[in-house]
């Protein structure tokens, strides 16, 4: 089967008889590396929707996290806005790049995911703030 895996965490290598054919594997392979947002991969893809605020939304307007990504530029009161709505497998990677953004981004939907973000800005308040 397809694997992904990073080069650096190879601890031994080998070969072995079996033969890869490409030609085979090319559609899966294709659906995994462009499936969803980032480099982690799972079964479930979802449709995320983040929504960026100045200063950030001008700096991300023109990026493209994902092919099958969908952006939408609009103004909310008075303010450039921009949403990406993109699939993703893994919730903590594309978490991991809208914090990236602190308070200039925003993840709407799904809920559950949602959810996960605000638990993490949760601990990280924990953590920090009492010290």
């Amino acid at each position: 089967g397809i694997r992904t895996f990073l080069f650096s965490r190879i601890k031994q290598l080998g070969l072995i008889q079996k033969h890869f054919d490409p030609d085979i594997w090319a559609t899966e392979l294709t659906e995994r590396v462009e499936g969803s947002f980032g480099i982690a991969r799972g079964e479930a893809i979802q449709t995320a929707t983040v929504r960026f605020s100045e200063p950030s939304s001008y700096y991300v307007k023109d990026q493209i996290w994902h092919p099958e990504q969908t952006t939408i530029v609009s103004t909310i009161e008075g303010e450039f806005v921009v949403e990406f709505q993109l699939p993703y497998a893994k919730p903590e990677e594309l978490i991991g790049k809208v914090l990236k953004y602190g308070a200039t981004a925003e993840i709407l939907e799904p809920l559950t995911l949602r959810g996960q973000w605000l638990g993490e800005i949760e601990k990280m308040c924990k953590k920090y703030l009492s010290k």
